[in-house]
């Protein structure tokens, strides 16, 4: 059974995106789970298709890559996700663990930053 969104994202991630609504009016675009939801936060969410990825990645501002940090299977991930969103010019957040160490170079272009604490992604300095 695969993944859904929110059971990949992290509680600090979920925290920080409310943060950031004090401060910042936003839209959250998903792709991968077309019934996706987040109370308070405003959400567009679409199914993945191969058609519309490409498509829906160039509407986003930065690449947000947020993954559990105490779940076995994120090691397995190969940071596919922020090289698509480098290879679009978008500036990435992602969680420090496994394959995002090696894909994503903190300070080079695009502006990237790979929080590693539990507060990390609200001083993520985007």
């Amino acid at each position: 059974m695969a993944a859904t969104v929110l059971s990949v994202i992290s509680h600090c991630f979920i925290l920080f995106l409310k943060e950031l609504k004090k401060e910042f009016e936003f839209k959250l675009l998903v792709m991968g789970d077309a019934g996706f939801s987040l109370e308070g936060i405003n959400v567009e969410a679409h199914a993945w298709t191969e058609a519309k990825e490409i498509e829906t990645l160039q509407r986003m501002d930065i690449g947000l890559y947020p993954l559990p940090l105490d779940e076995e299977w994120v090691y397995g991930k190969s940071g596919l996700k922020a090289l698509q969103y480098m290879a679009l010019g978008l500036p990435v957040i992602a969680t420090a663990i496994g394959a995002n160490f090696r894909v994503i170079k903190e300070g080079e272009k695009p502006a990237s930053s790979l929080p590693r604490r539990k507060n990390g992604w609200k001083n993520s300095g985007f």
